[in-house]
């Protein structure tokens, strides 16, 4: 029974630690719904087993789930970048060393931004904008590195 409300104590303040770095986002990306559905799937698996009836036991799937909807939101923020998906984190502008965007033109005549964030350690962040190349450069050039290139390359599409 401690260990699960230390469980709902660490999930209650990655929610408020979420929300806090949400409400740093000055472009946002577009939501992920892949982390609240894992959310939602894990949570009805857990709550299937006996022995679920108890309060601390709703709390944390509760807050579980309640992380997986704020983990869905991601984009630019005004000090660090804020990542989307079931582990997301927030990254420092100058940890990166280069940016990709990729405007893409969808059937349905939407525009969509895919932009790649590669760290200096080689890892990669992705996130899709509904803004313009324009926009999204114009934000990023606020808050980056001089020495942070920012490359637009574009996908010939049939």
């Amino acid at each position: 029974m401690i260990l699960i409300i230390l469980l709902d104590i660490a999930m209650i303040a990655s929610a408020a630690y979420g929300v806090y770095w949400q409400s740093q986002i000055t472009l946002r990306a577009r939501y992920s719904l892949f982390t609240p559905i894992l959310g939602v799937v894990l949570s009805i698996w857990v709550l299937a087993t006996p022995g679920a009836a108890n309060w601390p036991y709703i709390i944390g799937v509760s807050s579980f789930i309640l992380v997986n909807i704020i983990n869905g939101v991601g984009g630019i923020g005004n000090k660090r970048l804020v990542t989307t998906g079931f582990f997301s984190r927030v990254v420092p502008y100058n940890n990166f060393s280069e940016i990709t965007l990729i405007p893409v033109d969808l059937p349905d005549g939407k525009n969509r931004v895919i932009a790649i964030f590669m760290t200096m350690t080689h890892q990669r962040v992705q996130l899709t904008f509904n803004q313009t190349v324009e926009a999204i450069r114009t934000e990023l050039q606020k808050y980056l590195p001089d020495n942070v290139p920012i490359n637009v390359e574009n996908i010939n599409q049939m």
